[in-house]
């Protein structure tokens, strides 16, 4: 009321309207414990301010709107998300992004505390009416072009593109806000994470159809494919049900037209769901996929060229089997005829000159040889401890294959990075390093060494060196 008795002069105090509206923000607490009537008149004023053409009042506001949502979001109740639709309303460049983001966040977290999961369902989808509108007007333009014929939609293909592409990363911001406000339990009993899920739901069918249409563009493929990447992250056990379906859609869209983004999803989804607090219940459905993933891209790099021109689908192709190897890597083992053919393609493909390539496929060599020696990841602190040398004999038996010709490719490969006189990449990381695989094949050492008569750890690296560095040019030598 004191702020509000400056009559007539209110406009011309910007520096007062911004320490009120920063001021109104520290009393959240405070206002939870008062009536509705004085909770909704600070609410006024802030929303007052945050229509003022001075950023730095229209910022302070928006952050108090944020604290207030997110502390006294039951009391606000729905008749709050009104604002939402009113922020279309302002003139383009009014808020700042970093301020408009505040106040939808405020907003999601006031959906996400209304009582009931219906009413979350529909304020979240309320939140996300706009963002399938954009997707919608965007996809009838397009269509209406493509009716018109070539010139008329190669004229309109850069607008919808950066319509679709706007609309995607506008869901990504305002999916990223309702995750950040928890929501109460389930009727399931299962955590937050059902924000994440349902709007995903709501713009499949939409999102999809721009993979469909951009498909031959990395770069679009990539930014749209951070919708799943948050997702999967943000949804947690919300997300499982969606797994098998999430990795069919990727093997389908990689299939239809082979991006690495495909393939860099497919690792999230490894990280998040192979790990052991999981129990293995996701272990298969994450090895057919790689299996799946690792035929189709067979079938792409049949040659150096193949290798050379597409690098970036060797480097996520090779960290994706390096992040099986890591969580739950037994599957992967007792494939010996796949394991086979992915030391064999990574073997061509550190022919090729490039760090990146490189990287993804001495550390998926790693991986692989450190299963053997290493418990596989997991972010359970309290998860029950495992033999780290379980899958020692699995992994010795491998490199040992073939008269030991798996192995002795790997080590003549790496060895050859580090002879060559090329540039040496990874030596100062630690996975991609070549002399880490060497050192990590030298502890699969085994008592009495592994079954099926090939040798322990130590030995079997020296056998393997010593094949190696008789293929080493001299001149290379000191």
């Amino acid at each position: 009321n004191a702020c509000a008795a400056v009559a007539g002069g209110w406009d011309g105090c910007p520096r007062l309207r911004e320490a009120s509206a920063k001021l109104a923000g520290f009393l959240d607490r405070w206002l939870l414990g008062q009536g509705e009537d004085t909770l909704g008149q600070v609410f006024t004023f802030l929303y007052g301010n945050l229509t003022c053409a001075d950023t730095q009042v229209s910022g302070a506001a928006a952050a108090s709107i944020r604290k207030l949502c997110h502390t006294c979001g039951g009391k606000l109740g729905e008749p709050v998300l009104a604002l939402y639709e009113q922020l279309s309303t302002f003139p383009p460049g009014h808020l700042l992004p970093k301020d408009e983001l505040k106040v939808v966040e405020g907003l999601a977290a006031v959906a996400n505390q209304l009582p009931s999961e219906e009413a979350r369902a529909g304020a979240q989808a309320r939140l996300l009416a706009p963002i399938q509108a954009k997707f919608a007007a965007a996809a009838q333009v397009f269509e209406a072009a493509r009716a018109q014929g070539p010139a008329a939609l190669a004229s309109a293909a850069s607008d919808h593109r950066r319509t679709v592409l706007g609309a995607a990363e506008s869901f990504q911001e305002v999916a990223r806000c309702l995750t950040r406000a928890p929501e109460p339990l389930a009727s399931n009993g299962q955590p937050g994470g059902q924000a994440a899920v349902r709007a995903l739901q709501l713009i499949w069918t939409a999102h999809n159809a721009c993979l469909q249409t951009y498909s031959s563009s990395a770069d679009s493929v990539e930014r749209l494919c951070r919708t799943y990447k948050l997702v999967i992250r943000a949804a947690g056990p919300s997300f499982t049900p969606l797994i098998p379906l999430m990795a069919s859609h990727l093997i389908e869209r990689f299939q239809a037209r082979p991006q690495p983004a495909f393939l860099y999803t497919g690792s999230i989804l490894v990280t998040e769901f192979g790990d052991r607090r999981w129990g293995g219940a996701h272990d298969l459905v994450l090895l057919e996929m790689v299996r799946t993933f690792s035929a189709s891209v067979f079938q792409i790099l049949t040659s150096i060229e193949a290798f050379t021109s597409q690098p970036e689908m060797v480097e996520e192709f090779f960290y994706l089997v390096g992040r099986l190897l890591e969580y739950c890597p037994a599957g992967l083992l007792a494939d010996a005829a796949l394991i086979g053919s992915i030391i064999q393609c990574g073997v061509i493909g550190l022919q090729i000159d490039h760090r990146d390539a490189h990287g993804g496929i001495v550390a998926c060599f790693f991986s692989m040889v450190a299963a053997g020696s290493t418990a596989p990841r997991t972010a359970d602190k309290g998860a029950a401890a495992v033999d780290p040398r379980a899958l020692g004999p699995a992994v010795g038996s491998l490199l040992g294959l073939q008269g030991g010709n798996l192995g002795s490719l790997m080590v003549g490969a790496l060895v050859k990075c580090l002879t060559s006189e090329r540039p040496a990449y990874g030596l100062e990381k630690h996975k991609s390093n070549p002399a880490g695989v060497l050192w990590k094949i030298g502890r699969l050492e085994q008592p009495g060494g592994v079954p099926g008569g090939v040798p322990g750890g130590g030995a079997l690296l020296q056998q393997l060196l010593t094949t190696a560095l008789n293929g080493v040019d001299p001149s290379v030598l000191p």
